[in-house]
């Protein structure tokens, strides 16, 4: 088992900009989204994607950690403390103009499947004054069915709720969106998010419990 009885699971908002941190944290993007459909439409080659995906989300925690939010969850035991997850989150209204200029130099042959990535989320992104976008989130394979990804969400989910500030997603699979995602308090909006290949993501809001008893 590897999380031992006395071992924790620490979840800390990464508000330092070391490169080694930064890579530590792209290589579980890269590595989490592998056989995600999405990242399997916009990287092709099996042999590419990891580096491809690791360079992408590095773009994005770069981003995150100057204009965002990154969380990040640790396995704390008495000797070490170890990254196993993390989430990346954008303000609705965040300027991501550094992403797109070093796509193409970044995600190289790929770079317009990224292109249209981009184009097609942002078109699709609800009509609304404030939120939070959950842009990525992963965490390492050997921790999955362990609680890390719900307690991730859950951490920053109750930050924005106190502050009555409500978020969006597009969940890449219908077991993530009926799953994790719904158990969190998100609902369906719209239809599923089209990209070729019969790829499908689903737009999914979670108002803010604040907002939800202001309302009643």
């Amino acid at each position: 088992m590897l999380i031992q009885m006395n071992d924790k699971i620490s979840i800390q908002t990464l508000n330092d900009i070391s490169k080694k941190k930064i890579n530590e944290l792209s290589e579980i993007m890269g590595a989490g989204f592998f056989s995600d459909p999405l990242l399997m439409w916009m990287i092709k080659k099996h042999e590419d994607r990891f580096a491809v995906s690791r360079d992408f989300f590095k773009m994005y925690i770069e981003l995150g950690i100057k204009d965002g939010i990154v969380d990040v969850a640790y396995h704390v035991t008495k000797e070490n403390k170890n990254p196993i997850g993390v989430a990346v989150w954008f303000p609705n209204d965040i300027d991501a103009t550094s992403v797109y200029a070093k796509t193409n130099d970044v995600c190289r042959n790929y770079a317009n499947n990224f292109h249209h990535f981009y184009k097609t989320l942002s078109s699709h992104y609800p009509d609304k004054p404030s939120y939070y976008i959950l842009a990525a989130t992963s965490v390492l394979a050997n921790y999955h069915g362990l609680g890390v990804g719900y307690k991730l969400l859950q951490y920053r989910l109750e930050i924005l709720d106190h502050l009555g500030i409500s978020s969006y997603l597009e969940a890449s699979t219908k077991r993530s969106s009926k799953g994790i995602y719904k158990r969190l308090g998100y609902e369906f909006i719209n239809k599923p998010i089209p990209f070729p290949e019969g790829v499908d993501v689903y737009p999914m809001w979670r108002d803010s419990k604040l907002e939800i008893v202001q309302t009643i």
